[in-house]
């Protein structure tokens, strides 16, 4: 599955897959494994319907079991006496947790942990769906063991205790930012989503850019609300042209004042006024419908000359859209190069599963080849002696433990026990710790420890024949 990355820089499927073949060596997986794998990752393509809502049902009740319908608070008694307590890494405790309450009551009855717009999340997260294998237990056998048949149930078997926040909402270690964690009248100003969202972004744009990401100002003013201020001036509204004119009232008052005078003219005289009144009029009508066809002519012209415009100005947008989306693309298309070839110039997946020893530790080839390496709670074990995993690492390679202290289950005293036990099964293995760190430095062992994340405890590989401080 090896390759170069001179050939990965093209795109479509084939570009696709040769980058991620550079990227990833399955050559630690046996078949069945990878037959596994390939079937979980089709499994996240199928768009098949899934009852999610019932599978944290069933997960819940599960896990409450006769305080099911308590659960409410039991969810209030695990912020209260575990969440907020601890506070926030880094932070005074007293503050409280930058966990929001309703945030987290909100994901413990119903999943749903991140809701970043206005839009209902009823869409299945299928990569949060695994397959558990088990035996029933039908008899027993005649020397009392359980005995029954392999059965396997596709479902939700993931948390529903201690919440997602921990992983990206509380510490931003990548792109540090004091506003997220500033507070106001001794509250926090934002919330673990909106550190996660940050978390997230500065991590999509390393891997995009290669540099170190910085959350910019955000406009929070309308772009648009001062613009086409005065657009209508254009449009004035046309004076009223009614019966009544200036010649009208002209005339009107000159008969007023020759009645005033008192020089009567006559029936004649009258008669001929009346005439001369009503050519005017007609005079006067037949301009005014001589402007009224030049101006509905006028108005014509001036919509057609408007709808012409309007088509111009309409391809002129869309040819300067379609070239601002092909600069886009191909700015786009270089970032991917670019950011794919720092990636494989730097790093490489190795999948590995199963027995750690057989699968890693217990390979000469990768001896001493590990720089550093996490574990989970779950899999302190590891650390032991009996999977060898110091063979692995270097001298002088951290080793991060994830620690007990985000685990509402734990009391404080159960906490702190946790980590003493950690730190015994870690100096069984070969590992001291992080105090150690600048002795091993000197004695030539490698580098120390650099800063150890929030909720980590941190030990490093010892050399040989030095015994590591539990």
């Amino acid at each position: 599955m090896g390759g170069s990355c001179g050939d990965a820089d093209g795109s479509g499927p084939e570009g696709d897959a040769a980058q991620l073949a550079a990227l990833f060596d399955l050559s630690l997986l046996r078949f069945q494994q990878r037959d596994a794998l390939l079937e979980a990752i089709q499994r996240y393509r199928r768009r098949g319907q899934y009852d999610m809502a019932k599978a944290w049902e069933t997960r819940c009740r599960r896990w409450y079991a006769d305080r099911y319908d308590s659960r409410r608070n039991m969810v209030d008694w695990d912020y209260h006496m575990r969440i907020a307590p601890r506070g926030t890494p880094g932070l005074d405790a007293s503050l409280g947790s930058i966990i929001h309450f309703f945030h987290f009551r909100h994901w413990r009855s119903c999943g749903v942990a991140h809701e970043l717009r206005d839009s209902v999340y009823d869409v299945t997260n299928t990569s949060l769906l695994s397959t558990a294998r088990g035996r029933t237990k039908e008899f027993k056998d005649r020397n009392g063991k359980d005995v029954g048949r392999s059965v396997e149930a596709y479902g939700y078997w993931g948390d529903v205790v201690n919440s997602p926040y921990h992983c990206f909402g509380t510490t931003a270690p990548l792109a540090p930012d004091a506003g997220l964690f500033s507070t106001s009248n001794r509250q926090f100003s934002h919330s673990a989503m909106d550190v996660a969202e940050h978390n997230v972004m500065a991590m999509l744009h390393m891997l995009r850019h290669g540099e170190p990401y910085t959350r910019g100002a955000r406009d929070d003013a309308g772009a648009n609300s001062g613009a086409g201020a005065g657009a209508g001036g254009s449009h004035r509204a046309h004076a009223a042209r009614g019966p009544t004119s200036a010649e009208v009232l002209a005339e009107a008052a000159a008969a007023s004042r020759d009645a005033a005078r008192g020089d009567g003219s006559g029936e004649v005289q009258q008669q001929e006024q009346q005439r001369q009144r009503e050519s005017q009029q007609g005079e006067q009508q037949g301009e005014q419908q001589r402007e009224q066809q030049q101006e509905q002519q006028q108005q014509e012209e001036h919509q057609e000359q408007q709808q012409q415009e309007e088509q111009q100005r309409t391809a002129d947008a869309r040819e300067r859209a379609r070239a601002e989306e092909a600069a886009l693309r191909a700015r786009d298309a270089a970032l991917d190069a670019a950011a794919w070839r720092r990636l494989l110039s730097r790093a490489r997946v190795r999948l590995a599963c199963g027995d750690l020893r057989r699968a890693v530790t217990g390979r000469p080839a990768l001896a001493g080849k590990f720089r550093a390496a996490t574990l989970g709670h779950m899999h302190l074990h590891l650390a032991g002696a009996a999977h060898g995993a110091a063979a692995a690492l270097a001298p002088g390679a951290p080793l991060l433990i994830e620690g007990a202290r985000n685990m509402v289950q734990l009391s404080d005293a159960q906490a702190a026990a946790f980590e003493c036990k950690a730190a015994e099964i870690a100096a069984a293995g070969g590992f001291g710790r992080a105090e150690c760190a600048p002795q091993a430095a000197a004695a030539g062992c490698g580098p120390a420890v650099g800063p150890v994340p929030p909720g980590h405890i941190a030990f490093v590989r010892v050399a040989s024949g030095t015994r590591g401080d539990a």
